[in-house]
């Protein structure tokens, strides 16, 4: 699925939450898991962690990695791409099977260019929760939007913020490493078929590297800039959305009873998967 789009006009916080909260209310409690898309696992439901990936060539992506944090962890993944070009523009592709979107920016202005139109871009009423800078970035728009991300300060009344940035090294330099060795053996054929979702391949992926590895450039979480790229992220903030948005008290704690025994179940059923 392919569409084009630039920017996006900003609607009042507040009023759009609220909208939001309804929203997620009716999917949670109105909706059957049975009838929803296939590609939306139960523990994936139970989460709303989202991860922006950002790459220069699609041949570099650490596809191993990105399993990890779709299939496993279940987190939305955002693979972004900036070059420039003739116009403002975005290509956006979503995979069948996972929760795993694709942006390539085609940036007109690159010194002018506004960074801010990026994250609206993905999603304009929250930041992603990590943002992992992959290896070999070499474009100078991918270099600024890094500088704008490392620069950005965090929201302390936001629910949702950049919450930790890593960035993809050279072997033996960072403190996150993942497995590529071990996913490619068992898992080949479904990362095969992930990267090829996104016209890539597995082709460049160096077989002898055993581990990818980041450096943990920020952490703004309570975790102690603990060597991992999730760890002091909370799952699910469904609850802090209702005790924020909902006005009504009574309302906001039903709400979250209600959740609470939603994703207990959903933990149930992902056990017995």
């Amino acid at each position: 699925m392919a569409a084009f789009f630039y920017g996006c006009e900003r609607i009042d916080e507040n009023r759009k939450m609220r909208k939001l909260v309804v929203f997620a209310a009716f999917i949670f409690f109105l909706i059957l898991p049975g009838q929803l898309l296939a590609k939306f696992s139960c523990q994936s439901m139970a989460t709303d962690i989202e991860i922006l990936y950002l790459y220069d060539e699609p041949a570099f992506i650490d596809w191993p990695l990105i399993y990890y944090l779709a299939a496993e962890k279940d987190c939305r993944v955002e693979l972004v791409s900036l070059k420039s070009g003739n116009d403002n523009l975005c290509n956006i592709e979503t995979s069948k099977e996972y929760n795993i979107s694709s942006y390539q920016f085609i940036a007109k202005d690159i010194p002018g260019f506004n960074f801010d139109s990026v994250l609206d871009g993905l999603n304009s009423w929250r930041p992603p929760d990590v943002i992992i800078l992959g290896r070999e970035l070499h474009r100078s728009v991918s270099i600024g939007f890094e500088r704008y991300l490392l620069a950005k300060n965090r929201d302390d009344g936001s629910i949702f913020n950049i919450e930790k940035i890593l960035r993809g090294v050279e072997s033996g330099e960072g403190g996150v490493y993942i497995n590529n060795n071990l996913y490619l053996k068992n898992h080949y054929d479904q990362i095969s078929k992930l990267a090829t979702e996104f016209s890539s391949t597995l082709e460049e992926l160096d077989r002898e590297q055993i581990y990818s590895t980041y450096s943990l450039l920020k952490d703004n979480t309570t975790g102690n800039n603990e060597a991992s790229i999730l760890s002091g992220i909370e799952k699910n903030r469904f609850g802090k959305i209702t005790e924020k948005y909902i006005e009504n008290s009574m309302v906001a704690a039903s709400m979250k009873r209600a959740m609470s025994e939603y994703l207990d179940n959903i933990s149930s059923a992902a056990k017995l998967d």
